[in-house]
């Protein structure tokens, strides 16, 4: 037997405990949309945000596109790394990667997100496969 290697992704909702929201933020349950979980969590507030804690060296945050929603800021461990649209003028798309952090040092590490635009902002899950 000859084993190259194995990746293990641990997906998450966005309802973990590892996810601290930062302003108001509400629960959309039983939504039908393909979404992780069939629910996500939203705001409607500019400079409300979401920060993930994780232990690896990468981490991809999962929302939506639609055309209710804007730019979101993103920074990895307190560092600004640009912001990324969630708009699409097209029809709504679920589980879509936000943002991904990759190759970063293994060990502890932050990523907020922070609604800058938009008439939403919404978060769907996370996934983490380079934990450790």
């Amino acid at each position: 037997m000859l084993v190259d290697g194995f990746r293990v992704d641990n997906a998450f909702n966005q309802s973990e405990p590892t996810l601290q929201y930062s302003g108001s933020w509400s629960f959309s349950p039983n939504r039908g949309l393909g979404d992780y979980g069939d629910d996500v969590d939203y705001t409607t507030t500019n400079g409300d945000s979401v920060t993930v804690y994780f232990t690896g060296s990468d981490a991809t945050v999962f929302g939506e596109l639609n055309s209710d929603l804007g730019t979101i800021g993103v920074q990895v461990d307190g560092i600004s790394q640009g912001t990324i649209s969630a708009y699409t003028a097209g029809p709504r798309e679920a589980q879509q990667p936000y943002f991904s952090a990759t190759g970063l040092t293994p060990g502890r590490h932050t990523l907020t997100l922070t609604k800058e635009s938009g008439q939403y902002m919404v978060i769907d899950a996370m996934a983490t496969p380079g934990a450790t």
